[in-house]
């Protein structure tokens, strides 16, 4: 009975450490690799947006570009939501074409759902990162194939 009491005290040892200081600094982890993907590809689409304007001049194409690398300067997913999906010229800009609205509006509930598990639930939003992905990546596509 020593041993098992001595074992499950080690156990629980383990566990506390663990959630105090290794599990944190996971977690922590795993949010900056979240991070750096959504930004790479907030990246991505500043230099598509900026292709884009230098092809057709279309100045709505330079706007985009404008607030793509706003967001990478942020490089914070509230700051970044607030910016790209709350900002009512954001929603003005990417509302004026319409497959690009499209793609915006879900990209924007996908950047929302991830958003809201990103501080407090990492497995949640592990699934929700494949949806903003996708979500992104449609955005791309159509700003791609708006003349």
């Amino acid at each position: 009975m020593t041993v098992l009491a001595v074992a499950l005290a080690a156990v629980l040892v383990f566990n506390a450490s663990y959630f105090a200081v290794i599990k944190p600094r996971d977690d922590e982890r795993i949010r900056g690799e979240y991070q750096s993907l959504v930004t790479e590809i907030f990246s991505k689409l500043t230099e598509l947006t900026g292709d884009k304007y230098a092809k057709t001049a279309i100045q709505t194409f330079q706007s985009m570009q404008q607030v793509f690398q706003a967001l990478v300067s942020l490089n914070e997913i509230n700051q970044q939501w607030n910016r790209f999906c709350d900002s009512p010229s954001s929603q003005t800009l990417f509302g004026s074409i319409n497959n690009i609205s499209i793609r915006y509006n879900e990209t924007c509930l996908s950047l929302g759902t991830f958003r809201a598990h990103y501080a407090s639930d990492l497995v949640q939003a592990g699934s929700d990162i494949g949806t903003l992905v996708m979500a992104l990546v449609r955005l791309d596509n159509a700003i791609a194939a708006d003349p």
